[in-house]
């Protein structure tokens, strides 16, 4: 895990809080949005209450069935910040095409250590806004551990799936194959809220149905902007989007921001060589609001979500850029996005107004980035 705390000195890693590291090859390097060749076929994903539980630490260990869901006593969203991070591993299973979808867990816990992921902690109480992170192609979440770390902290529930055909564990990994994510990340909201209604589970009474939000990293990008706003997909108990490095992905119908939706963070860096800056002004000029476009000044295609020492060097290695300026981009660019995410989905999942104000000024950092916002209709032009 990466504590924000720490990245404005040495940089510390506990790799295996989250599981497997990425692993960068060639394909990671040439991705692009634009090919959307035809997408490997699978079976429709519903919503299904079937999960199982896993220690992070082993991956042999016996599995538990959870029982029907039970009402819970209260649903209005909580906001409840704790030094200590909390973790449970999920595997929800679709009943009918057996589809698995491993899903990491966090949340911010009254017990457990402070500097790092505490196995089955006990949770505050309370139910807390949701925030469901897809991850972007070959990617981990673990690869965007610090970011996550930083949310479940500010007291939401973190849920952060790993997709079978996309991921750094995927056999034969087809990035085509995101056209089916976005029903996998409303599928996995589905399964996180029976968990949470569910008395035996390790989730239960933790997540509001009233304060959910999703976030993802360049595919995963593209996914989450479907979700919230391509009429294939659009998933309407989702009150907030934060799009990081995405795209309107052509593998989706033609169909974007003709229905409405919710609120819309677009982040990009203006030196991301994989996501071009374009794609992203495309996503926030098609958006009538209300919007907000974070540019981080000179950030790529990682350094302003990840610190893991695998993808920065990649990004290094990819653009010239030596690796020490890359860590210290990271250094300066990582927080700002996680402060200024933080605010928004306080601001629109909980209606904060200020977290609004701390949205402004946490996103205009001299020489780091800048925030534009758009909050009265109308669209209108990113920076």
């Amino acid at each position: 895990m990466w504590v924000l705390a720490g990245l404005a000195g040495a940089m510390v890693v506990a790799g295996a809080v989250l599981g497997a590291c990425l692993r960068v090859g060639p394909s990671d390097a040439v991705q692009s949005h634009r090919d959307a060749s035809t997408a490997p076929s699978r079976p429709a994903t519903t919503a299904s209450t079937a999960a199982t539980t896993s220690p992070p630490s082993s991956t042999t260990s016996s599995t538990t069935t959870t029982t029907a869901p039970t009402t819970t006593t209260t649903t209005v969203p909580s906001l409840a910040p704790s030094p200590r991070v909390g973790e449970v591993r999920l595997t929800f299973a679709h009943p009918s095409t057996g589809l698995r979808l491993p899903t990491v867990v966090l949340y911010p816990a009254r017990t457990g250590s402070t500097a790092a992921v505490n196995p089955g902690a006990q949770p505050l109480p309370g139910a807390h806004p949701l925030i469901v992170f897809a991850h972007g192609f070959l990617a981990l979440p673990s690869t965007y551990s610090a970011l996550l770390d930083h949310w479940a902290r500010a007291g939401f529930v973190v849920a952060a799936p790993i997709f079978p055909d996309t991921s750094a564990r995927s056999p034969h990994p087809e990035e085509t194959a995101i056209v089916h994510q976005p029903a996998d990340v409303s599928f996995v909201i589905s399964s996180l809220l029976a968990q949470s209604r569910t008395r035996s589970s390790p989730l239960w009474g933790l997540i509001s149905p009233r304060a959910i939000g999703v976030a993802g990293h360049s595919d995963g990008g593209d996914t989450v902007v479907a979700l919230g706003y391509n009429s294939c997909c659009q998933d309407r108990r989702v009150r907030a989007v934060a799009d990081l490095s995405g795209a309107e992905w052509p593998g989706f119908p033609p169909s974007w921001f003709q229905t409405g939706g919710p609120p819309l963070l677009v982040v990009q860096g203006t030196g991301d060589d994989i996501n071009p800056p374009e794609d992203s002004k495309e996503i926030y000029e098609s958006d009538p609001g209300p919007k907000w476009f974070l540019s981080i000044l000179g950030g790529g295609h990682w350094s302003p979500y990840s610190s893991q020492t695998k993808v920065l060097e990649e990004q290094s290695a990819r653009t010239g850029v030596p690796l020490a300026q890359v860590v210290r981009l990271t250094r300066e660019e990582l927080p700002v996005v996680a402060r200024t995410t933080t605010d928004f989905f306080e601001a629109e999942l909980l209606g904060r107004t200020s977290a609004d104000r701390r949205m402004v000024t946490d996103g205009n950092v001299a020489g780091v980035a800048s925030l534009t916002s758009a909050n009265t209709g109308g669209g209108g032009p990113a920076p």
